[in-house]
C-alpha cells in the first residue's frame, strides 16, 4: 500500500539463492485493492544475480502486488526485495 496513488516508473525485485536459479512471477497494480491489472505478464529472473533486477512498469496506482509461480528449482517463491520505483529522469545536454 503506497498511501494514494502515485506513479511507478518499475519494480526491482531480488531472489535468496538468485544465482542458482530462475524465479518466476507477475505484477499488478490496483487503485482500489480490488480491480488489478496485470502490468508484467508472466517473466523470469536472469538467474544470474541475487542482488534486484529491475523490470518496468507504466502505472499509476496505490497498490502494487507480487504474484508468484515458483523458481526453476521447487514451487516456492522467496522473494528478498521488492520495490516499486519512480523512476527521476535527468536531462543531460
Amino acid at each position: 500500500d503506497l498511501g494514494e496513488p502515485q506513479k511507478i516508473d518499475a519494480v526491482a525485485l531480488a531472489f535468496m539463492n538468485g544465482t542458482i536459479r530462475r524465479a518466476y512471477f507477475e505484477i499488478y497494480t490496483s487503485n482500489d485493492n480490488k480491480n488489478w491489472n496485470l502490468q508484467i505478464p508472466r517473466t523470469e529472473t536472469s538467474g544470474k544475480t541475487d542482488l534486484r533486477e529491475v523490470y518496468a512498469v507504466s502505472a499509476t496506482a496505490r497498490y502494487v502486488k507480487y504474484k508468484g509461480y515458483g523458481t526453476s528449482a521447487s514451487v516456492w517463491n522467496s522473494v528478498t526485495e521488492f520495490n516499486a520505483l519512480k523512476i527521476k529522469q535527468e536531462y543531460v545536454y
